[in-house]
C-alpha cells in the first residue's frame, strides 16, 4: 500500500469477511476513492446497511440488473446506498442502453469491464476486442463512468475523442 498513487482503487476480494481487515487498512493509507468487488449480495447488503457504500454490484449477461435494483430499493428504506455497478461482459457486448439508464436512474455509477480482461492469455486480440466494444458503446450513445482495462491508451483515446 505504500506504493499506492491515490487514484481509484478496485479491491477484488474474492472472499467474504475480508472487509473487517480491508476497510481499516484502506483508511490507514488514506484511500478514499475505491470500491470492493466480488462480494455476495448478503455481505454487500450487510455492510451497505451499516453505512459502507463502497461496493460494486455485478451485472452481466448472467447476473440480472434487476437484482441490483432490488438491493438499491432495499437500501433506500434505511437511507443507505451502494455506489457502483461492475458491468461485466463475457460476450464483449456492453449492457443495453435501457439497462444502463435504469441503473443510473437508481443512483449507481457504472464501471465497465473491458473485454480483453476475459482474454488475458491472448494479447494479440485485445485491440480488436476493445475497439469493437467502443463502437458498440458509441452506437448506444451512453458511456460508463469508468472502465477497468489493461489497454489504458485505447480507452483514453476513446474518451478524449
Amino acid at each position: 500500500m505504500e506504493q499506492y498513487k491515490h487514484r481509484f482503487l478496485i479491491a477484488n476480494v474474492k472472499e467474504e469477511g475480508m472487509e473487517e481487515r480491508l476497510l481499516p487498512l484502506l483508511e490507514q493509507y488514506g484511500v478514499q476513492d475505491f470500491f470492493i468487488l466480488d462480494e455476495s449480495f448478503p455481505f454487500i447488503r450487510k455492510y451497505a446497511r451499516a453505512g459502507v457504500p463502497n461496493f460494486a454490484l455485478r451485472v452481466s449477461e448472467f447476473e440480472d440488473y434487476r437484482t441490483a435494483l432490488n438491493l438499491v430499493s432495499d437500501l433506500k428504506v434505511v437511507e443507505r446506498h451502494v455506489d457502483w455497478v461492475w458491468a461485466d461482459s463475457f460476450t464483449g457486448n456492453p449492457l443495453h442502453a435501457d439497462v444502463m439508464k435504469a441503473l443510473r436512474d437508481a443512483g449507481l455509477k457504472i464501471c465497465a469491464v473491458s473485454p480483453e480482461l476475459h482474454h488475458v492469455q491472448e494479447p494479440d486480440v485485445w485491440d480488436n476486442l476493445v475497439l469493437s466494444m467502443q463502437g458498440k458503446l458509441s452506437d448506444l450513445n451512453i458511456m460508463p463512468e469508468m472502465v477497468c482495462t489493461k489497454c489504458l491508451t485505447l480507452w483514453e483515446d476513446f474518451s478524449n475523442a
